[in-house]
Protein backbone atom coordinates (compact mmCIF):
# COMPACT_ATOMS: atom_id res chain seq x y z
CA UNK A 1 0.00 0.00 0.00
CA UNK A 2 2.80 2.83 0.80
CA UNK A 3 4.20 2.21 -2.66
CA UNK A 4 0.57 2.87 -4.22
CA UNK A 5 0.14 6.85 -4.85
CA UNK A 6 -3.27 7.72 -3.86
CA UNK A 7 -5.46 10.83 -4.33
CA UNK A 8 -8.10 12.43 -2.01
CA UNK A 9 -10.97 14.14 -3.40
CA UNK A 10 -13.65 16.55 -1.42
CA UNK A 11 -16.42 17.25 -2.50
CA UNK A 12 -19.04 20.32 -0.72
CA UNK A 13 -22.59 20.21 -2.25
CA UNK A 14 -25.64 21.59 -1.33
CA UNK A 15 -26.48 19.51 1.79
CA UNK A 16 -23.22 17.33 2.35
CA UNK A 17 -19.55 16.90 2.38
CA UNK A 18 -17.93 14.15 1.25
CA UNK A 19 -14.41 13.01 1.17
CA UNK A 20 -13.04 9.95 -0.76
CA UNK A 21 -9.62 8.32 -1.63
CA UNK A 22 -9.27 6.95 -5.17
CA UNK A 23 -5.91 5.28 -6.81
CA UNK A 24 -5.21 5.73 -9.86
CA UNK A 25 -7.12 3.72 -12.27
CA UNK A 26 -9.90 5.09 -10.63
CA UNK A 27 -11.12 2.37 -7.73
CA UNK A 28 -12.77 4.17 -4.80
CA UNK A 29 -10.80 2.95 -1.14
CA UNK A 30 -12.77 4.57 0.89
CA UNK A 31 -15.55 7.21 1.45
CA UNK A 32 -17.27 9.33 4.38
CA UNK A 33 -19.92 11.84 4.32
CA UNK A 34 -21.79 14.28 6.74
CA UNK A 35 -24.47 16.56 6.41
CA UNK A 36 -24.14 20.06 6.76
CA UNK A 37 -26.36 22.02 9.15
CA UNK A 38 -28.22 24.62 7.11
CA UNK A 39 -30.24 27.18 8.64
CA UNK A 40 -32.91 29.26 7.93
CA UNK A 41 -32.94 32.57 9.86
CA UNK A 42 -35.73 33.95 7.19
CA UNK A 43 -37.82 33.30 4.45
CA UNK A 44 -35.36 32.50 1.14
CA UNK A 45 -32.28 32.69 3.71
CA UNK A 46 -29.92 29.47 3.57
CA UNK A 47 -26.78 29.77 5.41
CA UNK A 48 -24.57 27.40 7.35
CA UNK A 49 -21.76 28.19 9.80
CA UNK A 50 -18.39 28.53 8.89
CA UNK A 51 -17.06 26.40 12.07
CA UNK A 52 -19.39 23.53 11.12
CA UNK A 53 -17.63 23.44 7.57
CA UNK A 54 -14.16 23.26 8.92
CA UNK A 55 -15.37 20.96 11.73
CA UNK A 56 -17.10 18.42 9.62
CA UNK A 57 -14.76 18.80 6.87
CA UNK A 58 -12.03 17.58 9.22
CA UNK A 59 -13.53 15.21 10.37
CA UNK A 60 -15.08 13.58 7.05
CA UNK A 61 -11.38 13.28 5.82
CA UNK A 62 -10.69 11.37 8.85
CA UNK A 63 -13.32 9.03 9.22
CA UNK A 64 -12.47 7.96 5.14
CA UNK A 65 -8.91 7.20 6.08
CA UNK A 66 -9.84 5.34 8.68
CA UNK A 67 -12.34 3.30 6.78
CA UNK A 68 -9.28 2.73 4.11
CA UNK A 69 -6.81 -0.03 4.21
CA UNK A 70 -4.01 0.07 6.71
CA UNK A 71 -0.86 2.56 5.30
CA UNK A 72 -3.70 4.93 3.07
CA UNK A 73 -2.56 8.10 4.99
CA UNK A 74 0.77 7.88 3.65
CA UNK A 75 -0.16 6.80 0.22
CA UNK A 76 -2.24 10.33 -0.34
CA UNK A 77 0.03 12.21 -2.64
CA UNK A 78 -2.56 15.04 -3.28
CA UNK A 79 -5.75 16.27 -1.99
CA UNK A 80 -8.24 18.27 -4.86
CA UNK A 81 -11.54 19.93 -3.60
CA UNK A 82 -14.48 20.35 -5.63
CA UNK A 83 -18.03 22.11 -4.86
CA UNK A 84 -21.50 23.66 -5.57
CA UNK A 85 -20.71 26.98 -6.96
CA UNK A 86 -22.64 30.38 -6.94
CA UNK A 87 -23.23 31.29 -2.61
CA UNK A 88 -21.08 33.23 -0.74
CA UNK A 89 -17.82 32.57 1.78
CA UNK A 90 -15.72 35.65 3.07
CA UNK A 91 -12.96 35.81 4.64
CA UNK A 92 -12.49 39.06 7.05
CA UNK A 93 -9.51 41.04 6.90
CA UNK A 94 -7.74 39.42 10.30
CA UNK A 95 -8.53 35.70 8.74
CA UNK A 96 -11.84 35.12 10.33
CA UNK A 97 -14.90 34.38 8.67
CA UNK A 98 -17.09 37.41 8.11
CA UNK A 99 -20.50 35.62 8.42
CA UNK A 100 -22.19 32.49 7.78
CA UNK A 101 -21.57 31.21 4.71
CA UNK A 102 -24.33 31.56 2.06
CA UNK A 103 -25.91 28.51 0.30
CA UNK A 104 -26.39 28.45 -3.22
CA UNK A 105 -30.35 27.83 -2.86
CA UNK A 106 -30.40 31.32 -1.07
CA UNK A 107 -32.87 33.76 -2.62
CA UNK A 108 -32.68 36.91 -0.31
CA UNK A 109 -31.16 38.96 -3.29
CA UNK A 110 -34.09 37.97 -5.46
CA UNK A 111 -35.69 40.86 -6.01
CA UNK A 112 -32.37 43.10 -6.39
CA UNK A 113 -32.07 40.96 -9.30
CA UNK A 114 -35.11 41.95 -10.85
CA UNK A 115 -34.85 45.22 -10.90
CA UNK A 116 -31.04 45.17 -12.35
CA UNK A 117 -33.12 43.41 -15.36
CA UNK A 118 -35.73 45.87 -14.87
CA UNK A 119 -33.46 48.67 -15.18
CA UNK A 120 -31.00 47.38 -18.20
CA UNK A 121 -28.06 46.51 -15.82
CA UNK A 122 -28.31 42.33 -15.96
CA UNK A 123 -28.88 42.53 -19.75
CA UNK A 124 -25.42 44.85 -19.90
CA UNK A 125 -23.52 42.27 -17.91
CA UNK A 126 -24.42 39.69 -19.91
CA UNK A 127 -22.35 41.02 -22.84
CA UNK A 128 -19.24 40.86 -20.52
CA UNK A 129 -20.19 37.82 -18.30
CA UNK A 130 -22.21 35.78 -20.15
CA UNK A 131 -24.68 34.33 -17.76
CA UNK A 132 -28.10 35.22 -16.34
CA UNK A 133 -27.41 36.98 -13.26
CA UNK A 134 -28.79 35.08 -10.07
CA UNK A 135 -30.00 35.86 -6.79
CA UNK A 136 -28.05 33.14 -5.33
CA UNK A 137 -24.45 34.12 -7.12
CA UNK A 138 -21.85 36.80 -5.40
CA UNK A 139 -23.33 39.90 -6.85
CA UNK A 140 -26.07 39.77 -5.70
CA UNK A 141 -25.34 38.70 -2.45
CA UNK A 142 -22.71 41.05 -1.89
CA UNK A 143 -24.60 43.93 -3.35
CA UNK A 144 -27.47 42.68 -0.30
CA UNK A 145 -25.08 42.79 2.44
CA UNK A 146 -23.74 46.08 1.27
CA UNK A 147 -27.46 47.63 1.68
CA UNK A 148 -28.26 45.38 4.57
CA UNK A 149 -25.87 44.49 6.83
CA UNK A 150 -22.83 47.35 5.87
CA UNK A 151 -20.84 46.36 9.14
CA UNK A 152 -20.18 42.88 7.68
CA UNK A 153 -19.83 44.38 4.18
CA UNK A 154 -16.70 46.69 5.00
CA UNK A 155 -15.19 43.82 6.86
CA UNK A 156 -15.35 41.78 3.50
CA UNK A 157 -11.40 41.25 2.92
CA UNK A 158 -11.42 37.94 0.12
CA UNK A 159 -14.63 36.44 -1.52
CA UNK A 160 -14.55 33.04 -2.00
CA UNK A 161 -16.65 30.17 -3.58
CA UNK A 162 -16.85 27.09 -1.37
CA UNK A 163 -14.56 24.96 -2.80
CA UNK A 164 -12.10 27.56 -2.38
CA UNK A 165 -12.83 27.80 1.28
CA UNK A 166 -12.46 23.96 1.89
CA UNK A 167 -8.69 24.43 0.21
CA UNK A 168 -8.56 27.33 2.51
CA UNK A 169 -9.18 25.25 5.84
CA UNK A 170 -6.53 22.72 4.82
CA UNK A 171 -3.69 24.80 3.71
CA UNK A 172 -4.22 28.61 4.77
CA UNK A 173 -3.72 29.46 1.39
CA UNK A 174 -5.90 31.95 -0.22
CA UNK A 175 -6.74 31.50 -4.02
CA UNK A 176 -9.77 31.34 -6.19
CA UNK A 177 -9.81 28.84 -9.47
CA UNK A 178 -10.93 29.88 -12.79
CA UNK A 179 -13.98 27.32 -13.14
CA UNK A 180 -15.75 28.93 -10.16
CA UNK A 181 -14.50 32.40 -11.03
CA UNK A 182 -16.23 32.07 -13.99
CA UNK A 183 -19.49 31.06 -13.17
CA UNK A 184 -19.69 33.98 -10.34
CA UNK A 185 -21.48 36.33 -12.98
CA UNK A 186 -18.52 38.85 -11.82
CA UNK A 187 -15.71 37.68 -14.78
CA UNK A 188 -15.54 38.63 -18.49
CA UNK A 189 -15.62 35.22 -20.08
CA UNK A 190 -14.04 37.10 -23.17
CA UNK A 191 -10.86 38.30 -21.70
CA UNK A 192 -11.25 35.24 -19.19
CA UNK A 193 -10.72 37.75 -15.87
CA UNK A 194 -12.35 39.36 -13.65
CA UNK A 195 -13.65 42.37 -15.02
CA UNK A 196 -13.58 46.21 -12.70
CA UNK A 197 -16.98 46.99 -15.20
CA UNK A 198 -18.78 44.47 -14.08
CA UNK A 199 -17.97 45.15 -10.43
CA UNK A 200 -18.65 48.76 -11.28
CA UNK A 201 -22.84 47.70 -12.74
CA UNK A 202 -24.04 45.49 -10.13
CA UNK A 203 -22.61 48.57 -7.68
CA UNK A 204 -19.89 46.88 -5.93
CA UNK A 205 -16.90 48.28 -7.39
CA UNK A 206 -14.91 47.77 -3.49
CA UNK A 207 -15.17 44.05 -3.94
CA UNK A 208 -12.49 43.73 -7.06
CA UNK A 209 -9.74 43.87 -4.58
CA UNK A 210 -11.15 41.51 -2.48
CA UNK A 211 -10.69 38.74 -5.18
CA UNK A 212 -8.00 35.96 -4.40
CA UNK A 213 -5.59 35.04 -7.29
CA UNK A 214 -6.93 33.00 -9.73
CA UNK A 215 -5.72 29.49 -10.91
CA UNK A 216 -6.05 27.04 -12.78
CA UNK A 217 -8.02 23.56 -11.88
CA UNK A 218 -4.67 21.61 -11.60
CA UNK A 219 -2.43 24.27 -10.21
CA UNK A 220 -0.20 23.34 -6.55
CA UNK A 221 -2.41 26.01 -4.24
CA UNK A 222 -0.73 25.44 -1.17
CA UNK A 223 -0.01 22.09 0.94
CA UNK A 224 -1.88 20.68 4.29
CA UNK A 225 -0.89 22.47 7.25
CA UNK A 226 0.02 21.02 10.85
CA UNK A 227 -3.48 21.70 12.24
CA UNK A 228 -5.34 20.48 9.56
CA UNK A 229 -2.58 17.44 9.53
CA UNK A 230 -2.93 16.68 13.36
CA UNK A 231 -6.83 17.10 12.81
CA UNK A 232 -7.24 15.01 9.49
CA UNK A 233 -4.40 12.60 9.94
CA UNK A 234 -3.31 13.87 6.11
CA UNK A 235 0.66 14.28 5.70
CA UNK A 236 1.50 17.62 6.69
CA UNK A 237 2.90 18.93 3.46
CA UNK A 238 0.43 16.97 0.91
CA UNK A 239 -0.01 19.19 -1.84
CA UNK A 240 -3.51 20.82 -2.35
CA UNK A 241 -4.52 21.21 -6.20
CA UNK A 242 -6.86 24.14 -7.37
CA UNK A 243 -9.75 21.79 -8.05
CA UNK A 244 -13.23 22.99 -9.52
CA UNK A 245 -16.49 24.10 -9.56
CA UNK A 246 -18.67 20.77 -9.23
CA UNK A 247 -20.29 20.56 -12.33
CA UNK A 248 -16.80 20.83 -14.24
CA UNK A 249 -15.81 17.91 -11.87
CA UNK A 250 -18.74 15.78 -12.54
CA UNK A 251 -18.76 16.21 -16.41
CA UNK A 252 -14.62 15.30 -16.09
CA UNK A 253 -15.55 11.86 -13.78
CA UNK A 254 -18.18 10.87 -16.66
CA UNK A 255 -15.77 11.44 -19.58
CA UNK A 256 -17.22 14.77 -20.94
CA UNK A 257 -14.18 15.90 -22.17
CA UNK A 258 -15.67 17.18 -25.78
CA UNK A 259 -18.82 18.46 -27.20
CA UNK A 260 -20.10 14.98 -27.11
CA UNK A 261 -22.07 13.79 -25.12
CA UNK A 262 -24.17 15.92 -23.10
CA UNK A 263 -24.12 15.26 -19.09
CA UNK A 264 -27.16 15.60 -16.36
CA UNK A 265 -26.30 15.64 -12.91
CA UNK A 266 -29.04 15.08 -10.97
CA UNK A 267 -28.32 16.57 -7.19
CA UNK A 268 -29.94 19.86 -5.23
CA UNK A 269 -29.49 21.36 -8.71
CA UNK A 270 -30.67 20.42 -12.27
CA UNK A 271 -27.37 20.76 -13.89
CA UNK A 272 -27.52 19.97 -17.96
CA UNK A 273 -24.28 21.01 -19.86
CA UNK A 274 -22.38 20.63 -22.99
CA UNK A 275 -18.76 21.73 -24.16
CA UNK A 276 -18.04 24.04 -26.76
CA UNK A 277 -14.81 25.40 -28.25
CA UNK A 278 -16.55 28.12 -29.17
CA UNK A 279 -19.08 30.60 -27.04
CA UNK A 280 -22.50 30.97 -28.32
CA UNK A 281 -24.09 33.76 -30.18
CA UNK A 282 -25.65 35.90 -27.40
CA UNK A 283 -28.68 35.68 -28.31
CA UNK A 284 -28.77 31.31 -27.33
CA UNK A 285 -29.41 32.84 -23.74
CA UNK A 286 -27.43 30.48 -21.93
CA UNK A 287 -25.20 30.03 -19.10
CA UNK A 288 -21.55 29.83 -20.20
CA UNK A 289 -18.61 29.47 -17.51
CA UNK A 290 -14.97 27.97 -18.36
CA UNK A 291 -14.52 24.40 -18.44
CA UNK A 292 -11.48 23.14 -16.66
CA UNK A 293 -9.89 21.50 -19.86
CA UNK A 294 -8.92 25.34 -21.17
CA UNK A 295 -9.50 24.77 -24.64
CA UNK A 296 -13.81 24.71 -23.76
CA UNK A 297 -16.54 26.78 -22.75
CA UNK A 298 -18.75 25.21 -20.42
CA UNK A 299 -22.55 25.76 -22.06
CA UNK A 300 -25.15 25.12 -19.30
CA UNK A 301 -28.65 25.26 -18.35
CA UNK A 302 -29.81 24.67 -14.84
CA UNK A 303 -31.66 25.66 -11.96
CA UNK A 304 -32.14 24.14 -7.76
CA UNK A 305 -34.93 21.89 -9.23
CA UNK A 306 -33.19 18.56 -9.53
CA UNK A 307 -33.58 15.07 -7.13
CA UNK A 308 -33.02 17.19 -4.01
CA UNK A 309 -36.66 18.06 -4.25
CA UNK A 310 -37.47 14.19 -3.16
CA UNK A 311 -35.19 14.68 0.52
CA UNK A 312 -37.53 17.89 0.77
CA UNK A 313 -40.73 16.33 -0.19
CA UNK A 314 -39.92 13.06 2.00
CA UNK A 315 -38.54 14.99 5.15
CA UNK A 316 -41.03 18.38 5.01
CA UNK A 317 -44.29 16.69 4.07
CA UNK A 318 -44.34 12.81 4.39
CA UNK A 319 -41.96 13.08 7.63
CA UNK A 320 -39.84 10.60 6.10
CA UNK A 321 -36.33 11.32 7.92
CA UNK A 322 -34.75 8.08 7.32
CA UNK A 323 -36.29 7.00 3.69
CA UNK A 324 -35.78 3.59 2.10
CA UNK A 325 -35.04 4.40 -1.56
CA UNK A 326 -34.98 1.17 -2.72
CA UNK A 327 -38.70 1.08 -1.47
CA UNK A 328 -39.75 4.52 -2.82
CA UNK A 329 -38.49 3.05 -6.19
CA UNK A 330 -40.26 0.27 -5.96
CA UNK A 331 -43.62 2.17 -5.07
CA UNK A 332 -42.93 4.80 -8.00
CA UNK A 333 -42.71 1.52 -10.30
CA UNK A 334 -45.86 0.11 -9.38
CA UNK A 335 -47.49 3.03 -10.78
CA UNK A 336 -47.73 3.61 -14.82
CA UNK A 337 -47.11 7.16 -16.15
CA UNK A 338 -50.36 6.81 -17.66
CA UNK A 339 -52.32 5.44 -14.61
CA UNK A 340 -52.40 9.42 -12.71
CA UNK A 341 -52.17 13.33 -13.78
CA UNK A 342 -50.84 14.60 -10.93
CA UNK A 343 -48.17 17.22 -12.05
CA UNK A 344 -45.54 18.57 -9.78
CA UNK A 345 -43.42 21.53 -9.98
CA UNK A 346 -40.29 20.73 -8.19
CA UNK A 347 -39.46 24.01 -6.76
CA UNK A 348 -38.76 23.37 -3.15
CA UNK A 349 -35.21 25.31 -3.19
CA UNK A 350 -35.62 27.05 -6.53
CA UNK A 351 -37.05 27.56 -9.71
CA UNK A 352 -36.75 27.59 -13.76
CA UNK A 353 -40.01 29.11 -13.73
CA UNK A 354 -40.48 33.18 -14.73
CA UNK A 355 -42.13 33.83 -11.77
CA UNK A 356 -43.96 30.91 -10.22
CA UNK A 357 -41.31 30.91 -7.20
CA UNK A 358 -42.67 28.04 -4.98
CA UNK A 359 -43.34 24.09 -5.70
CA UNK A 360 -46.86 23.24 -6.51
CA UNK A 361 -48.92 19.97 -7.08
CA UNK A 362 -51.70 19.88 -9.44
CA UNK A 363 -54.44 17.46 -9.81
CA UNK A 364 -53.38 16.22 -6.36
CA UNK A 365 -56.65 14.43 -4.49
CA UNK A 366 -57.38 12.42 -1.60
CA UNK A 367 -56.88 8.28 -2.90
CA UNK A 368 -54.16 9.55 -5.17
CA UNK A 369 -51.69 6.83 -3.17
CA UNK A 370 -48.05 7.05 -1.90
CA UNK A 371 -46.63 5.32 -5.38
CA UNK A 372 -48.77 7.58 -7.82
CA UNK A 373 -47.72 11.43 -5.31
CA UNK A 374 -43.78 9.88 -5.59
CA UNK A 375 -43.99 9.26 -8.94
CA UNK A 376 -45.52 13.03 -9.90
CA UNK A 377 -41.94 13.95 -7.92
CA UNK A 378 -39.69 12.13 -10.27
CA UNK A 379 -41.37 13.06 -13.35
CA UNK A 380 -41.72 16.83 -12.16
CA UNK A 381 -38.13 16.89 -11.35
CA UNK A 382 -37.17 14.69 -14.48
CA UNK A 383 -39.68 17.22 -16.74
CA UNK A 384 -37.35 20.10 -15.11
CA UNK A 385 -34.14 18.58 -16.79
CA UNK A 386 -36.35 18.10 -20.07
CA UNK A 387 -37.07 21.89 -19.99
CA UNK A 388 -33.52 22.83 -19.73
CA UNK A 389 -32.38 19.97 -21.95
CA UNK A 390 -34.31 21.21 -24.69
CA UNK A 391 -32.96 24.57 -24.36
CA UNK A 392 -29.88 23.37 -24.70
CA UNK A 393 -30.69 21.45 -27.94
CA UNK A 394 -31.85 24.57 -29.83
CA UNK A 395 -28.19 25.60 -29.84
CA UNK A 396 -26.89 22.26 -31.14
CA UNK A 397 -26.67 21.25 -34.82
CA UNK A 398 -27.92 18.05 -33.98
CA UNK A 399 -29.87 15.65 -31.80
CA UNK A 400 -27.10 14.07 -29.16
CA UNK A 401 -27.20 10.28 -29.19
CA UNK A 402 -26.18 10.61 -25.48
CA UNK A 403 -26.58 11.70 -22.26
CA UNK A 404 -24.46 10.73 -19.51
CA UNK A 405 -25.80 11.05 -15.63
CA UNK A 406 -24.48 11.63 -12.40
CA UNK A 407 -25.10 13.02 -8.99
CA UNK A 408 -27.58 11.23 -6.27
CA UNK A 409 -30.48 10.65 -9.42
CA UNK A 410 -27.96 8.38 -11.03
CA UNK A 411 -28.08 5.90 -8.37
CA UNK A 412 -31.56 4.96 -8.91
CA UNK A 413 -32.53 3.39 -12.22
CA UNK A 414 -36.26 4.46 -12.01
CA UNK A 415 -34.73 7.83 -12.39
CA UNK A 416 -32.48 7.08 -15.21
CA UNK A 417 -34.92 5.13 -17.43
CA UNK A 418 -37.55 7.72 -16.80
CA UNK A 419 -34.84 10.50 -17.91
CA UNK A 420 -34.61 8.43 -20.85
CA UNK A 421 -38.13 7.96 -21.75
CA UNK A 422 -38.99 11.51 -21.56
CA UNK A 423 -35.89 12.67 -23.30
CA UNK A 424 -36.10 10.15 -25.90
CA UNK A 425 -32.58 9.76 -25.83
CA UNK A 426 -29.96 7.22 -24.49
CA UNK A 427 -28.94 7.22 -21.06
CA UNK A 428 -25.66 6.14 -19.56
CA UNK A 429 -25.86 6.58 -15.33
CA UNK A 430 -22.03 6.41 -14.82
CA UNK A 431 -21.07 3.63 -12.35
CA UNK A 432 -19.17 6.38 -9.65
CA UNK A 433 -21.44 6.96 -6.98
CA UNK A 434 -19.21 10.38 -6.15
CA UNK A 435 -18.33 11.86 -9.40
CA UNK A 436 -17.52 15.37 -7.66
CA UNK A 437 -14.74 13.98 -5.59
CA UNK A 438 -13.75 11.26 -8.81
CA UNK A 439 -12.79 14.78 -10.50
CA UNK A 440 -10.93 16.63 -7.81
CA UNK A 441 -8.83 13.26 -7.20
CA UNK A 442 -8.38 13.91 -10.79
CA UNK A 443 -7.16 17.36 -10.70
CA UNK A 444 -4.90 15.97 -7.57
CA UNK A 445 -3.50 13.10 -9.50
CA UNK A 446 -2.47 15.68 -12.40
CA UNK A 447 -1.26 18.45 -10.08
CA UNK A 448 1.07 15.70 -8.49
CA UNK A 449 2.11 14.38 -12.10
CA UNK A 450 0.37 11.04 -12.22
CA UNK A 451 -1.33 12.30 -15.26
CA UNK A 452 0.01 14.41 -18.15
CA UNK A 453 -3.49 16.49 -18.31
CA UNK A 454 -6.87 16.01 -17.41
CA UNK A 455 -8.22 14.37 -20.56
CA UNK A 456 -5.45 11.33 -19.59
CA UNK A 457 -6.72 11.33 -15.83
CA UNK A 458 -10.33 11.07 -17.16
CA UNK A 459 -9.56 8.59 -19.56
CA UNK A 460 -7.48 5.98 -16.84
CA UNK A 461 -9.66 6.52 -14.13
CA UNK A 462 -13.06 6.40 -15.96
CA UNK A 463 -15.77 3.59 -15.26
CA UNK A 464 -18.40 2.31 -17.66
CA UNK A 465 -21.46 2.96 -16.82
CA UNK A 466 -25.05 1.18 -17.52
CA UNK A 467 -27.36 2.05 -20.58
CA UNK A 468 -30.64 3.42 -20.90
CA UNK A 469 -32.65 2.58 -23.93
CA UNK A 470 -35.89 4.78 -24.58
CA UNK A 471 -39.02 3.46 -24.41
CA UNK A 472 -41.03 4.74 -27.26
CA UNK A 473 -44.54 4.11 -26.09
CA UNK A 474 -43.53 5.58 -23.13
CA UNK A 475 -41.84 8.86 -24.63
CA UNK A 476 -45.03 9.11 -26.39
CA UNK A 477 -46.79 9.34 -22.99
CA UNK A 478 -44.26 11.33 -21.61
CA UNK A 479 -44.02 13.64 -24.11
CA UNK A 480 -48.13 14.45 -23.94
CA UNK A 481 -47.73 14.55 -19.77
CA UNK A 482 -44.37 17.43 -20.69
CA UNK A 483 -46.87 19.09 -22.85
CA UNK A 484 -49.69 19.04 -20.07
CA UNK A 485 -46.83 20.32 -17.59
CA UNK A 486 -45.62 23.59 -19.49
CA UNK A 487 -49.08 24.46 -20.08
CA UNK A 488 -50.26 24.52 -16.98
CA UNK A 489 -46.61 26.39 -15.96
CA UNK A 490 -47.67 29.02 -18.46
CA UNK A 491 -51.01 29.31 -16.47
CA UNK A 492 -49.63 29.46 -12.70
CA UNK A 493 -46.87 32.15 -13.96
CA UNK A 494 -49.75 34.48 -15.12
CA UNK A 495 -51.17 34.45 -10.91
CA UNK A 496 -47.72 36.52 -10.55
CA UNK A 497 -48.40 38.62 -7.35
CA UNK A 498 -51.56 36.37 -5.95
CA UNK A 499 -49.86 33.27 -5.51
Amino acid sequence: MNAEKLFLGIDIGGTNIKACIFDAEGSMLSRASCSTPVFSPAAGFYERRPEDIRKLTFEVIREAIGKAPEGTAESIIAVGTTGHGKGLYLIHGDGGEALPAIASTDSRAADIVNGWYECGIGQKAAKLNMQTTLACQPPSLLYWLKKNDPASYGRIKYVLEAKDYLRYILTGALYTEYTDASGTALMNLHTKEYDRELFALYGIEEMFDCMPPLRRSTDACGTVTKEAAEQTGLKEGTVVSGGMFDIDACALAMGVVGPEPICVITGTWSINEYLSPEPLPEAAAVNHSLFCLPEFYLIEESSATSAGNLDAVLSEIMGDEHPDYRAIDAAVEETAPEDHDILFYPFMYGTNSASLRKAAWLNLRSGAGRGAVLRSVFEGVIFSHNYHINRLLKNRPSKPELIRAGGGGAVSAVWMQMLADVTGIKVEAMSGSEPGAMGAAMAAAVCAGRFEDLASAADNMLRPGKVFVPDPARHAVYSKKYDKYISALKVLEQLKGII
